[in-house]
């Protein structure tokens, strides 16, 4: 009996069906919502959909010619054919994946309300990236914002290969946790991380804090180095929000002391308990005494060393003297990544000290959330001042953050790259 034809007919038969399966996946409107897509940059995108649109171009040309074999008596061996068809499958998986991120991150733009809160992040996020990356001559990627479940921020950074290996991803996407849409400070954490990518940051900063520290240990050095990335981060989300942001990451980490008092070799995030007091010292550099020394304390007395392992016990032993030179250092210290200047020369955290803060509040009076030229002239310093009340004023943190959602819907995109 010849079985040719059965297994060319089921080759055909797959080959057809991965053919429509690609159609399906460039119907833009039923990834997303045309109101969501509609929420989006006409120039974000057509960014999206030409990315999307050339992976799966490169997909149908392979099944274009896995079908014209498949057809040809001469087509070739099935066998080969069949394997090119596995290989077909795995991308059209892989393409997928993205395709369902992109499909679900601006899905969560479908209600109006969270369209202009988003849309409100989305201009936060560029404005804090366009003061470094603008004078540094680098442009500012786009950005998209989405609002997802956990307890963290989150970022895809733009320019990175995504799933399908053959599309870069178009736009810094920025998950805010549900949790902490209305006191988003871990924003400008997560464009720290797209700043520090094109600049180098991350490197250079290793670098400082691996020198800062190799006449202590070399261990030491090498552990705090290995966690530059965090810290770069951390450091710039500082600089644009001050206090605010050291609180709100205390709260996103306060959970068990096992969690704040784990270290995982290879993880680029800081021991928690450190992390905190790293941002405590870098409220003592630029602002001096405040409710951070407060924070500090009820810290350390909540989680005690001895709940730690033996040696991340010492670690953390180790760096406590050294916190308030690295602070100054992630502030302070000339980088090459930075035009062989400090942070706090493009951005100055004393802009946003608490009585600074104070005194812009007094100056906009209760028209600083719904004026127009307070929210052009100083959108990220109304940022940091709203999360300044809200950690500073708890009794009227509800309020503050229903004035703060309202801001954000009033704020006007980004004028479009020339």
């Amino acid at each position: 009996m010849n079985d040719a034809s059965p297994r060319r007919d089921a080759l055909r038969r797959q080959l057809g069906h991965w053919r429509r399966a690609l159609e399906a996946l460039l119907r833009f409107d039923e990834i997303a919502a045309p109101d969501a897509w509609a929420s989006l940059e006409p120039a974000l995108v057509g960014t999206i959909r030409d990315s999307f649109s050339r992976a799966a171009g490169r997909q149908m040309a392979e099944l274009s010619s896995l079908e014209r074999r498949a057809t040809s008596a001469g087509g070739g061996d099935d066998a080969a054919i069949e394997a090119r068809l596995v290989a077909l499958r795995q991308g059209y998986s892989l393409l997928e994946t993205t395709v369902d991120f992109y499909g679900d991150a601006i899905n969560s733009r479908s209600n109006p309300v969270m369209q202009r809160t988003l849309a409100g992040l989305d201009r936060l996020a560029g404005l804090s990236m366009q003061r470094l990356l603008t004078p540094l001559g680098h442009p500012v990627p786009p950005v998209l914002c989405y609002v997802d479940r956990g307890l963290g921020a989150a970022i895809l950074k733009a320019g990175l290969r995504l799933w399908d290996p053959t599309v870069l991803s178009p736009a810094a996407t920025i998950k805010i946790a549900r949790h902490n849409l209305m006191r988003p400070t871990a924003l400008i954490h997560e464009t720290g991380h797209q700043v520090a990518h094109i600049l180098g940051w991350n490197e250079a900063l290793a670098d400082a804090l691996e020198d800062a520290l190799s006449g202590e240990s070399v261990e030491l050095a090498g552990v705090w180095a290995s966690w530059a990335s965090e810290i770069a981060a951390d450091s710039y989300a500082f600089a644009h929000t001050g206090y605010a942001a050291v609180a709100n990451l205390h709260d996103v980490l306060a959970g068990d002391i096992d969690y704040v008092l784990r270290f995982v070799p290879g993880d680029p995030h800081p021991v928690s308990y450190i992390r905190v007091l790293l941002g405590v010292e870098m409220c003592n550099a630029v602002f001096s005494d405040g409710p951070w020394q407060g924070l500090a304390r009820a810290w350390m007395m909540r989680y005690p060393l001895d709940g730690a392992d033996p040696e991340v016990a010492a670690l953390i032993r180790a760096s406590l003297p050294m916190l308030p030179r690295l602070a100054r250092l992630c502030l302070h210290a000339p980088l090459p990544a930075l035009g062989a200047r400090p942070l706090s020369h493009w951005i100055d955290p004393g802009e946003v000290a608490p009585p600074v803060l104070q005194r812009l509040a007094r100056a906009g009076g209760g028209a600083i959330s719904r004026s127009p030229y307070w929210s052009a002239a100083e959108p990220l310093r109304i940022l940091a001042l709203a999360g300044l009340q809200m950690v500073t004023q708890p009794a009227r943190a509800t309020a503050i953050a229903e004035t703060q959602q309202q801001w954000l819907q009033r704020l006007e995109p980004l004028p479009a790259a020339a």
